[in-house]
C-alpha cells in the first residue's frame, strides 16, 4: 500500500502543535472543575467528552503523515457530536434530554438542528453549517468522491494527495469547534473568564482576531 514517507510541512506542525495547546487548555480548564449537577450539564459534559476525544485523535493521525483521510473521516463526527451537545442543551425538552440519555433519537434533521443552535446562540456565537457542507463532511467519512479523489496525485498515481493546506483548514476548524464548546459548557458552569481563557487559547495558537461585537469566531468552512 503506497504511503507517503515524508516530515510534517512546517506549517502543518504548527498548525499542530497550535491544536495540542488549545486541547490541553480546555482540557485543564473543563468539564469535571465546578460542574453544576444537572441532567441537562451532565448529558452535555458527556458530549463535550466525545469532541475532546475525537479532536485529539485526528491530532495524532495527522501526526503520522499517513493517516489524513481518517483523520478527515473523523471531522463529521465532531461536528454532529458539537450540534447534538448544544441542541440538547439549548433546545431540547426535558423529555427529549431523557429520551437521549436512553438512547433515543429525538433529533431534528441536521440542517434544522444547526439552524436551531444557531437561532439560540444568538450574540454568543454566528455558526454557519450550510448542506453542501455537510453533505461533503458525510462524504469524506463514508468513502465518497471527497476521499477518492485525494487517492491519487496529478498524474493518477496511487499516492495519498492531502493538500497541507486542507489539513490545516481542517484542523483549524475541529479545534475552533472544540473551544466554543468548551467555552460555552464553562459560561453555562458560571466560569465565564475560564471560557474566555480557552477561546483566547484558539485566537492567540492560529493568529485569528475576534470580532469587535462578540466572543466567538464565526465558523465557516469553504
Amino acid at each position: 500500500m503506497p504511503i507517503l514517507d515524508r516530515e510534517l510541512p512546517p506549517e502543518l506542525s504548527a498548525a499542530l502543535q497550535g491544536a495540542r495547546y488549545v486541547h490541553d487548555t480546555a482540557w485543564n480548564l473543563g468539564p469535571e472543575k465546578l460542574t453544576p449537577n444537572s441532567l441537562r450539564m451532565h448529558t452535555f459534559a458527556g458530549f463535550l467528552m466525545i469532541v475532546f476525544e475525537h479532536h485529539d485523535s485526528t491530532m495524532v493521525l495527522f501526526e503520522t503523515g499517513n493517516n489524513d483521510g481518517s483523520a478527515f473521516a473523523l471531522t463529521r463526527s465532531i461536528v454532529e457530536t458539537f450540534y447534538r451537545g448544544l441542541w440538547m442543551f439549548l433546545c431540547a425538552s426535558e423529555q427529549q434530554v431523557m429520551q437521549i440519555r436512553s438512547g433515543g433519537k429525538p433529533y431534528p434533521t441536521f440542517i434544522k438542528m444547526t439552524d436551531a443552535v444557531d437561532q439560540q446562540v444568538g450574540g454568543f456565537a454566528n455558526l454557519t453549517l450550510d448542506d453542501p457542507i455537510w453533505k461533503a463532511l458525510n462524504g469524506f467519512t463514508h468513502s465518497g468522491v471527497e476521499q477518492l479523489v485525494r487517492r491519487y496525485n496529478k498524474t493518477g498515481d496511487i499516492i495519498p494527495n492531502y493538500p497541507p493546506k486542507e489539513v490545516i483548514q481542517l484542523l483549524r476548524f475541529g479545534t475552533l469547534l472544540l473551544s466554543v464548546m468548551a467555552q460555552f459548557f464553562c459560561i453555562q458552569a458560571g466560569r465565564p473568564s475560564d471560557g474566555n481563557e480557552i477561546l483566547a487559547s484558539w485566537r492567540s495558537a492560529f493568529d485569528e482576531p475576534l470580532p469587535e461585537d462578540r466572543n466567538v469566531p464565526m465558523v465557516t468552512i469553504h
